[in-house]
């Protein structure tokens, strides 16, 4: 019984690496696309333009504090921005957007209740380099939530509707 168990895996193992050896030469079906191929072919035909995340679903929590900071870089290929803010504590924040440092006059502000989330769209508008999103509770309790920032060449390729 051991032996035909050993006989079997010793199979498997042999086709296994059989595969991999197919697979590095690189000599199975030679010209035909793999269905990971054909995805990134159809993403790239269906979106060209270029977008990548600062921040993707990560929690604002800051150790218990109640004020937290983002950095992102806005520059002549990622232009745009949008960021998603979920407030999932018991205190409403405020949210503010500086540009160059975080202590510089805030270009845009608004107050997130608890339990609700925003999208917030951002041009550069010639304004390329160091960006921050920073967040704080209105009551000084612990800051509790989730951000995402996503950088983009065009607005719409992030989902933007006029």
């Amino acid at each position: 019984m051991y032996r035909k168990l050993i006989s079997v895996i010793m199979v498997v193992l042999m086709l296994s690496v059989t595969a991999v050896q197919v697979f590095a030469n690189d000599t199975l079906n030679e010209g035909a696309a793999t269905a990971e191929e054909t995805e990134l072919t159809l993403a790239d035909e269906i979106m060209p333009c270029d977008t990548n995340y600062a921040y993707e679903r990560v929690s604002i929590y800051n150790s218990g504090s109640a004020s937290n900071r983002f950095s992102f870089t806005l520059n002549s290929n990622y232009p745009y921005g949008k960021v998603w803010v979920k407030n999932t504590g018991s205190s409403s924040i405020t949210v503010s957007f500086m540009y160059s440092s975080p202590t510089n006059t805030p270009y845009s502000t608004f107050t997130l209740a608890a339990g609700s989330q925003k999208i917030y769209w951002i041009s550069a508008n010639g304004q390329t380099g160091m960006h921050y999103c920073c967040l704080a509770t209105v009551d000084g309790s612990s800051l509790q939530g989730l951000i995402t920032i996503r950088r983009g060449t065009t607005r719409e390729e992030m989902g933007y509707e006029s």
